[in-house]
């Protein structure tokens, strides 16, 4: 008995400092926040309380505040922890409007790391991820488009948008943006894909195939353009165009 008692002890005792580290991440003193956010870093999985103060601490005044929340949020990836980051999200989609570029790449990165979404938590973010498409930072683009790809037909209203990134100058943007129109509708997006799928980037070309070919009304075009993937140099392009 007296173990258990011991035991319960200590888990509010750690449920209390998150809860401290939290609220310190908002502290008119650098230090303050600074430690704070170290103590999050340290405790690892057990800062996921922590996660909404950790996301608003993305935008903090202080470099190593913003970089060690990001590395705290990383950790709670959708792959091995399911919804943990979704409590994120509000925090994520104001700060993918901060004036500072790494503040906004860091919030791009972090909502592709949170994974599918909730209808209820992709609307509010249609209108800044559009935005974040048409940045003059490449990174930022690429990591817009990234954020689609997990949103499925959610995201249909980002369309538009996506068919001008598919199109874009960066690569990594172009890539992105043709899994994502694969990703939320395909089928209106075709007329975009069948020009990727001609793309100079094997990887681009290859995602093209892969998006066109999810389409249940490919057209005559989108159909020219798979066959010729066939023909490609490049085998994961071959591959993609066999399988739509």
């Amino acid at each position: 008995r007296c173990c258990v008692l011991l035991a319960l002890s200590a888990c509010l005792a750690a449920a209390n400092a998150v809860e401290d580290h939290a609220r310190a991440l908002a502290s008119q003193d650098v230090g303050a926040r600074r430690k704070a956010a170290y103590a999050l870093w340290q405790l690892e999985d057990a800062a996921k309380p922590a996660i909404p103060a950790l996301a608003k601490a993305l935008a903090d005044e202080d470099d190593y505040v913003r970089d060690l929340a990001r590395r705290v949020l990383e950790r709670f990836a959708w792959e091995t922890a399911g919804n943990a980051l979704h409590a994120a999200v509000p925090a994520l989609a104001a700060a993918l409007d901060d004036p500072r570029p790494d503040v906004r790449r860091r919030a791009a990165q972090v909502l592709w790391r949170a994974g599918p979404l909730t209808t209820e938590l992709v609307a509010p973010l249609l209108e800044p991820l559009s935005r974040a498409l048409a940045s003059e930072d490449a990174v930022l683009r690429a990591g817009a488009a990234a954020v689609f790809v997990n949103q499925g037909p959610m995201a249909r209203a980002a369309v538009p948008a996506l068919v001008k990134a598919a199109a874009d100058e960066d690569r990594d943007v172009r890539l992105w943006a043709v899994q994502a129109l694969g990703s939320v509708d395909a089928d209106a997006a075709i007329d975009a894909l069948v020009p990727a799928m001609k793309d100079p980037d094997p990887a681009v070309r290859a995602a093209a195939a892969l998006s066109a070919g999810s389409a249940f009304v490919k057209g005559e075009k989108a159909v020219e353009g798979l066959v010729a993937s066939l023909a490609d140099d490049v085998q994961d392009v071959r591959v993609a165009g066999a399988g739509g």
